[in-house]
């Protein structure tokens, strides 16, 4: 199996979404990169030859399309199209699977016989229409055509599909009829229609029950490495460890939201084993994990993590609830703030007075929860922040105006306990450069941010926001960043972070990334091996020692102290077992 290219991806992911990406032309583009393609009419934009009748689909309603041409902002017409149908093809040369900005691909009444494994990189097509060939099977690269909404392979040789098919979650016109199909397939067809054997495919990835397949069980993916960033600092007794962890609750996990996702995979009871073995495994000694359902945080986490791990924990019981939990044995627990950005502007009259904040802001019931621990081994008070910032991208001005939020509550209470070390963590829905990203590492947000997209946030949005944590991103000190923390079919991206107020904290390492290899086998988490859309974030701190007061330095706060502990290279390595939970 060839690797497919991960989708481009521009915006912020959301759980269940696909509204992030648009396919993939580059402005500009003519048709003089199609030279190597002889024998070929170009369709601009989604134009139909008018001397071609189309194959009628056996299920569903055929996709409208737009008859005018699609246009750069310039004028300048696209090609988004390609038509070679009737041109006496027999081979189809790798070429063409260069033209990934491709969304239609006519190539019905030829000879063709194959398709090249490359196929799987035209992740744009929409339309792909092979009726009328010689084909006698599908290559299982097929299955990464995400975005494909009608296939039509009418009236060709082919007796068995692959399994991958069973990704193409979004197929609404499925053409099949005319082949030699076997038995299952051909009863499915029958019974519900050619559509149906999708979802079939799907749910029997592994075990194909039969059905001749190419698909070879994917094997799990290779331990993550550990990322040194300190390689001076592993041993200390002051080294702290710090889990994140967007684990999917359970009712966003449907069938509907995840359509390229065997049942079996999104079953919770199968899924929060596989989350607990991993939290677990890491032997974290402070845990924030986001989307925690109430009833699955008192009946299976809470009391799971205590006799496991010896973990004790706080929790706020909202929709898109979260949970905080610190080992006992590293950590004494001192209080807790809730942090409700609806409230929070509900409570500022210079905040409230805008129609904005009312119909925009306070309507998410998005939290965050702010934790005082005290560490036992070295007395040092520790700020622990855990958040999940509204999804919709759609919505930028929301996500940092929570943000904003979020800070000044965190920086009130520091002012209270000014030698407190700062983590704050979550799933931020923001892509690195964001306006909320910006903010949390510069300090400082200019009040015509294109984020607040034009919306009226007082004082923020007249006087810009600042603050002084000096906070940095904990993984962009590591020596190889991470390529995604959320990786669905519509979107690959960092939208999770780790952040840490220098001083009071040193880096010593990272978890590294999921496998390059691993991630190119899957169209997208949740996985047979990845129980959540999210990766998991871990980072060990050095708490540094004899903290002594704070003094003001480049308009932030930071720690005077002591050179670090010169005790050896850090040799921690997490990984996972690939045997358990499945």
């Amino acid at each position: 199996m060839s690797s497919p290219v991960f989708p481009d991806t521009g915006g912020t992911h959301e759980r269940g979404t696909s509204s992030l990406v648009s396919p993939v032309t580059p402005s500009g583009r003519s048709s003089d990169h199609l030279t190597p393609l002889t024998h070929s009419s170009m369709l601009s934009s989604r134009r139909w030859p008018a001397d071609e009748p189309r194959p009628a689909a056996s299920q569903g309603t055929p996709t409208k399309r737009n008859d005018s041409a699609a246009s750069d902002g310039t004028g300048k017409s696209e090609l988004l199209g390609l038509d070679m149908s009737g041109s006496k093809i027999k081979t189809l040369t790798p070429g063409i699977c260069r033209f990934t900005f491709l969304t239609e691909l006519r190539l019905s009444n030829n000879f063709i016989t194959r398709l090249p494994p490359g196929v799987g990189q035209l992740r744009s097509l929409a339309f792909l229409d092979l009726s009328n060939n010689q084909l006698t099977e599908l290559p299982s690269e097929v299955g990464w055509l995400c975005n494909m909404k009608e296939l039509l392979l009418f009236n060709n040789h082919i007796q068995d599909l692959p399994g991958e098919m069973g990704y193409l979650y979004q197929l609404e016109n499925f053409g099949i009829e005319g082949n030699p199909i076997n038995e299952n397939l051909l009863q499915i067809v029958h019974s519900q229609g050619a559509l149906a054997i999708i979802p079939f495919l799907r749910d029997h990835m592994i075990s194909t029950f039969g059905i001749k397949s190419n698909i070879v069980a994917i094997a799990p993916p290779s331990d993550r490495s550990w990322l040194n960033v300190d390689s001076y600092a592993g041993g200390s007794r002051n080294a702290v460890t710090v889990l994140c962890y967007n684990v999917l609750c359970d009712k966003y996990a449907t069938s509907q939201m995840f359509g390229y996702v065997p049942s079996w995979f999104l079953n919770w009871d199968y899924r929060k084993q596989l989350i607990l073995h991993e939290i677990l495994s890491y032997d974290a000694d402070i845990v924030c994990l986001q989307e925690v359902e109430s009833s699955q945080f008192d009946q299976y986490f809470k009391p799971q993590l205590r006799m496991r791990g010896g973990y004790d924990g706080v929790f706020s019981p909202k929709s898109r609830a979260r949970t905080m939990s610190e080992w006992d044995r590293s950590f004494k627990f001192e209080d807790k703030t809730l942090v409700e950005f609806n409230q929070v502007a509900l409570s500022r009259p210079s905040l409230r007075k805008h129609k904005d904040m009312y119909n925009r802001v306070m309507t998410r019931d998005n939290i965050a929860v702010i934790v005082r621990l005290e560490h036992k081994e070295s007395r040092q008070e520790v700020l622990v922040g855990n958040v999940h910032i509204h999804w919709d991208p759609s919505f930028r001005d929301v996500k940092l105006v929570q943000t904003i939020m979020l800070i000044e509550e965190l920086e009130k209470i520091s002012m209270v306990h000014p030698k407190a070390a700062i983590i704050v963590c979550g799933d931020f829905n923001s892509l690195p450069g964001s306006g909320v990203c910006s903010f949390l590492e510069t300090g400082t947000v200019r009040p015509d941010h294109p984020d607040f997209m034009k919306h009226t946030y007082e004082p923020y949005t007249t006087e810009g926001a600042n603050h002084s944590l000096n906070l940095k991103n904990a993984y962009s000190l590591a020596p190889d960043p991470l390529n995604f923390t959320s990786f669905t079919p519509m979107f690959l991206g960092v939208i999770d972070y780790v952040w840490f107020r220098p001083g009071g904290l040193s880096v010593n390492g990272c978890l590294g990334p999921v496998s390059t290899e691993y991630a190119r086998q899957i169209v997208g988490l949740p996985s047979q091996h990845l129980p959540s859309d999210h990766i998991s974030l871990l980072v060990e701190f050095k708490i540094e020692s004899s903290p002594q007061a704070f003094k003001r330095e480049g308009g932030g706060l930071r720690y005077q102290t002591s050179h670090p502990d010169m005790s050896g290279p850090a040799r921690r390595m997490y990984s996972r077992n690939k045997n358990a939970m499945t």
